[in-house]
């Protein structure tokens, strides 16, 4: 694939996807990533835990999980699995809860999650 491209048109995204890991706009770095088609486990990680719980953004959680190629239960597995790693870290302010525009009321992370497992398929 680099053939296509000149070299530092590499050069160049790899700059910018870390420029974006620096000012905390990891979803945007994994889209980078993707589009260079090298992406790692931790911005992945990162990257889905930031649209979730941070965002609270189901739309955005699901299109980059079809961009990683990952199903619903994968996701919410993983997202589980991260949740219970805050909560044992003490980082419980990434779970509480917010206000869900869509649901209209206050949601926990975990309520959250849970909707979003139900709701896969609507967004």
């Amino acid at each position: 694939m680099e053939g296509l491209y000149p070299p530092h048109f590499f050069m160049d995204v790899r700059e910018e996807i870390k420029r974006e890991i620096e000012r905390g706009n990891i979803i945007r770095a994994a889209f980078l990533s993707l589009s260079l088609g090298d992406i790692s486990e931790d911005i992945k990680k990162e990257a889905l835990w930031q649209a979730s719980s941070i965002y609270r953004n189901p739309y955005t959680t699901k299109a980059l999980s079809n961009e990683l190629g990952m199903q619903r239960d994968e996701v919410v597995d993983l997202l589980r699995q991260i949740s219970e790693e805050k909560e044992r870290q003490g980082k419980e302010k990434e779970l509480s809860s917010c206000y869900d525009l869509y649901k209209m009321r206050y949601l926990s992370f975990h309520e959250w999650l849970e909707d979003l497992k139900r709701d896969w398929d609507k967004f």
